[in-house]
């Protein structure tokens, strides 16, 4: 039995299969930049999505069975041909993220204009506009100037393109750190972290080949991997010590999306904290990585300062919620409605359930913070704590919690073996299409039901292995 399952085969078996499944999608999906509405096309998208989890969930099983010297190959070709047929395959499908990101670039690179100041309602006659979501019409730019500039700068380099041109461009900085977190987790894993070479492999192979990774980065061309990229690079120049490119790198995590700012207090006590070496002091480490953090953050928010508007876009995001969108915490918090107030949903949501939200997440971040607290520097706890920091924000404050925010989270649970955390968040965001118009509570249960079935089975294969001894 050994010798038919080998692992390299195998994998070259479910990297085969994968590709065919990744082409029949493409080929069913729309071509048109709109958001998947059709049954057809939604189940299509669901059932491509079950089985590309199935053959990933195959792929991984045959790498624990053995290693060989070849399976690293196979894992990176596998993730270059999955990375050019969703690169190639045009603009994104299932989303329009990428219009509004054309739209800021042309403001800035185009126009001239500044992009915290202009909404695309105020230039109709842009070709992007057809594209753009009408939730997005009235919103000046939500994203940090780290993102505006890459924004300006693909927009500038494509600007001889036309507007499905230039969203397919910001599928290319996908691909650019899809595999730049690729590089990173391999050196976290084999140099930082002490993986043994054959884990390391399998961490490769759970990031390179992830569905919602690919999907969500590649095809649909989100920025949320830039924002951890820069995440995963601070994590790496802080365990080699260089404290002052490691400010400067999550200095650029939180000028993407500016989320990772909930995570400075941890980094402040990961910087304060003693390690399992000698280090210099505590207060000169903290100082090297404030002077990092300002030497990036500072000219990127001088060169596109408009009085003080830079946030209205983030506000304006965060007040467009729905019931499907908005964090189990918050859900819960409006579901309780009826039983305090006779206001209505709107008025409840903002005056009872987002402050509510805000203060639990602040004292969760409190309590991980203190717990951090005293225990000795390590990259593992960093990353742990980290994770917990994102997630939280995602389960209790998050307003405009979206599919593939999950890209947040899987990185950080392979850097830390966590395969439960890992399926739950993949799974969750695979299912949260299929149920889309359910709170996004309803895919994270969907995902543990579908784990607890897995197991349950798995465990019923083991017993009739043994019996069959």
């Amino acid at each position: 039995m050994n010798s038919v399952l080998r692992p390299a085969p195998t994998l070259i078996v479910a990297g085969l299969l994968m590709e065919t499944v990744w082409i029949g999608l493409l080929r069913v999906l729309q071509t048109d930049l709109m958001s998947v509405v059709q049954v057809t096309q939604v189940m299509t998208l669901i059932s491509a999505l079950a089985a590309l989890c199935a053959l990933y969930g195959s792929a991984y099983l045959a790498s624990r069975w053995g290693s060989r010297p070849d399976d690293r190959t196979v894992i990176i070709f596998f993730a270059a041909l999955f990375a050019a047929t969703l690169l190639i395959s045009g603009p994104p499908r299932t989303s329009t993220d990428a219009a509004g990101y054309v739209f800021y670039g042309r403001t800035l690179s185009v126009y001239g204009q500044n992009t915290y100041a202009v909404v695309p309602r105020d230039r109709p006659q842009d070709p992007i506009i057809p594209y753009i979501c009408p939730c997005w019409m009235n919103w000046p730019n939500p994203y940090g100037p780290g993102w505006t500039a890459i924004m300006a700068a693909v927009t500038a380099l494509s600007a001889r393109g036309d507007a499905v041109f230039q969203m397919t461009a910001f599928k290319a900085v996908g691909v650019l750190f899809y595999f730049g977190c690729l590089l990173l987790i391999w050196f976290l894993t084999r140099g930082t972290l002490g993986f043994r070479e054959d884990q390391a492999t399998r961490a490769l192979l759970l990031f390179a080949w992830n569905p919602v990774v690919l999907f969500e980065t590649i095809q649909n061309g989100h920025n949320d991997l830039v924002m951890i990229f820069f995440v995963l690079l601070t994590a790496a120049l802080l365990a080699a010590r260089k404290t002052l490119a490691a400010g400067a790198a999550f200095g650029l995590s939180l000028l993407m999306k500016y989320i990772t700012a909930a995570a400075l207090p941890l980094m402040l006590v990961e910087l304060t904290a003693r390690g399992a070496a000698p280090r210099p002091s505590a207060p000169r480490r903290v100082l090297k990585f404030a002077a990092g953090l300002a030497l990036v953050s500072l000219p990127l928010a001088a060169w596109l300062w408009n009085g003080g508007t830079m946030l209205t876009g983030l506000a304006n995001q965060s007040g467009q919620w729905d019931y499907t969108t908005v964090s189990p915490f918050i859900f819960a918090v409006w579901l309780a409605r009826p039983l305090f107030s006779t206001a209505t949903p709107a008025v409840w949501m903002s005056s009872a359930a987002q402050p509510a939200a805000a203060l639990a997440f602040t004292l969760f971040l409190t309590v991980l913070t203190i717990r951090m607290i005293g225990r000795p520097a390590t990259p593992r706890r960093l990353i742990r704590y980290t994770l917990f920091c994102l997630a939280g924000y995602l389960l209790i404050y998050s307003s405009w919690m979206m599919t593939w925010y999950a890209i947040w989270l899987i990185p950080l649970f392979i850097l830390l073996d966590d395969l439960t955390g890992l399926a739950v968040a993949s799974v969750a965001s695979a299912a949260a299409y299929l149920i889309h118009p359910l709170p996004a509570a309803a895919s994270g249960a969907f995902a543990y039901l579908f784990l607890w079935s897995i197991r349950k089975a798995a465990a019923l294969v083991r017993r009739l292995r043994r019996s069959v001894r």
